[in-house]
């Protein structure tokens, strides 16, 4: 009697112990992702990596240095913007995916920018980059810009596709970056236009 006791007891507790791994199971890949302040412990190396990677897709300028960046929270290397930018990185299942870099700028507090948006080769397609964007601009808000600006270049047609459903439209062009205003509720969120429609509605609106 005691006999069949004890393995009742030890099926109860493994039955147990499979419940609890099932429900953490179920969570986890439920919410697979997560975004969060950069460390510079847990994210600098892969961070670095993957800004050397697509360093042309984000800088025009061959001297920038992202370890600058990453040391002083600043935008550029004046003394007034050390601390103002913020970092944020995309992780999924507690591998570095990606990061978002935005601020308020220096003279006009009430505008912001994303200054930054990578995501790395093998998680692209998962919409990832979509979601560190509304993240940065939700975040922006918070900070109080009242209109969110950002830039990439010419031939990076994938960014742009991205903007565009974000509610973004084209302002102006030099030839080598596209200048993007986030308009709140745009048409060029819908599906049902065309991204040369967005750019002839910033053009002429």
């Amino acid at each position: 009697m005691a006999y069949i006791h004890k393995k009742l007891l030890q099926g109860l507790l493994l039955a147990c112990v499979i419940a609890v791994i099932c429900f953490a199971a179920f969570f986890y890949f439920r919410n697979p992702y997560g975004i969060y302040t950069y460390n510079q412990i847990r994210h600098e190396k892969p961070l670095l990596e993957l800004f050397a990677a697509d360093k042309y897709w984000l800088t025009a300028n061959p001297d920038y240095s992202p370890e600058y960046m990453l040391k002083y929270k600043a935008h550029t290397t004046n003394l007034s913007s050390v601390g103002r930018l913020k970092i944020d990185v995309l992780e999924e299942a507690n591998k570095f995916v990606g990061f978002v870099a935005y601020h308020l700028k220096d003279n006009e507090p009430h505008v912001g920018k994303v200054l930054f948006l990578a995501v790395g080769k093998e998680f692209r397609g998962k919409k990832y980059g979509e979601k560190l964007l509304q993240h940065a601009i939700s975040e922006l808000y918070k900070m109080g810009a009242k209109t969110i600006g950002l830039a990439t270049r010419v031939e990076n047609y994938s960014a742009q596709n991205l903007y565009w459903r974000a509610g973004f439209v084209q302002t102006s062009s030099d030839g080598v970056f596209l200048q993007f205003e986030y308009i709140p509720g745009s048409t060029c969120s819908e599906s049902t236009l065309s991204p040369t429609s967005c750019r002839m509605r910033s053009a002429y609106s």
